[in-house]
């Protein structure tokens, strides 16, 4: 894979001269922008953190609105997911994460557009935000932000930390000079490291920590609502289509559930019946009492028999020190 990877370090390095020496055009939109992303593929914990910027501008009296590609989505179009009151009924025409956003928010606009710009004209036109927090926005220069937020993972090594395909990384560790804000995340289920000191130590920007826990509350597909307490000390099945498993994994080990089973598939996954199916089967073979997932992989199992009582979890972050975080936003 090194010689993909070296190509792919000419081709970071190069676009980002062109836009340096302003080849490329970086374009601004009449309000504040705020990013939120990530120097590597997936698991970071970006939706949870957009979820709770939003709220928490919100609850500062700001208008908000969040603009996103929208991966994974059938259309194409820049098109509005939700004005901030009117819930979209189906994920496929937007993407998992916005239309979760879309679902635990109120009062927000959402947007997707492959066209960061374009989406971000479509928003201010239609609902005249104060703000704007761009989801996965870390690589999408081409539009200028006022705060660059990035995220990463305390599971990350230095070993991970080399370029796609080699590892995870989607740009040279040195771009993080462009943040202006570092959140290590999940420091709860992972011990940040020696390497990860060395990184906050070399950037410039400030720095907090997150934690990521599950809300006390066990969903299921039925409807029903159970305290999370319910499966301590219970056999559960879980499965997911996550850029992290093992955080997953390691935060359901601390409700004191016992974990028999974890089917995992790649990131953005939309499940089969066969898949469904399986997973049911698996379960079953393991004696466990619930089958449990996450909130955005529960979107993708409509196709599911209606018998099949599918539970699912929410998480939510909680940042420290949290006033590093409310004075730069």
């Amino acid at each position: 894979f090194y010689p993909i990877s070296l190509l792919y370090y000419l081709g970071i390095n190069i676009r980002n001269l062109l836009y340096k020496i302003h080849v490329l055009k970086t374009k601004s939109l009449p309000c504040k922008v705020i990013s939120v992303g990530n120097i590597t593929v997936g698991g970071s914990g970006k939706t949870p953190t957009v979820q709770y910027l939003s709220k928490l501008l919100q609850s500062k009296g700001k208008k908000v609105g969040i603009i996103s590609r929208g991966y994974g989505r059938k259309s194409k179009n820049t098109i509005i997911v939700t004005d901030g009151k009117i819930k979209p009924k189906t994920w496929e025409n937007f993407g998992d994460e916005p239309f979760m956003l879309a679902k635990n928010l109120e009062g927000i606009p959402i947007i997707v557009g492959k066209s960061r710009y374009k989406a971000g004209i479509k928003m201010i036109t239609e609902f005249n935000p104060d703000i704007i927090i761009m989801d996965d926005g870390f690589q999408h220069t081409a539009l200028y932000r006022n705060l660059d937020i990035v995220l990463i993972n305390s599971k990350d090594t230095e070993k991970s930390h080399r370029l796609i395909p080699l590892g995870l990384l989607r740009e040279p560790l040195p771009n993080l000079s462009r943040a202006d804000l570092v959140i290590l995340t999940k420091t709860n289920i992972y011990k940040p490291s020696h390497y990860h000191e060395k990184i906050i130590e070399n950037i410039k920007c400030p720095s907090i920590n997150n934690k990521i826990e599950i809300d006390d509350i066990l969903l299921s597909t039925k409807g029903e609502l159970h305290n999370l307490k319910i499966i301590n000390s219970k056999n559960i099945y879980i499965f997911s289509g996550l850029g992290d498993h093992e955080g997953f994994k390691k935060i359901m080990e601390k409700t004191g559930a016992i974990i028999v089973g974890h089917d995992k598939y790649p990131d953005h996954y939309v499940y089969t019946k066969n898949d469904l199916k399986n997973i049911e089967k698996n379960a079953r073979g393991n004696d466990a009492s619930f089958i449990i997932t996450t909130e955005k992989d529960i979107l993708k199992t409509i196709n599911h028999d209606k018998n099949m009582n599918l539970y699912f979890v929410k998480m939510k972050m909680i940042f420290e020190p949290k006033n590093i975080l409310k004075k730069n936003i």
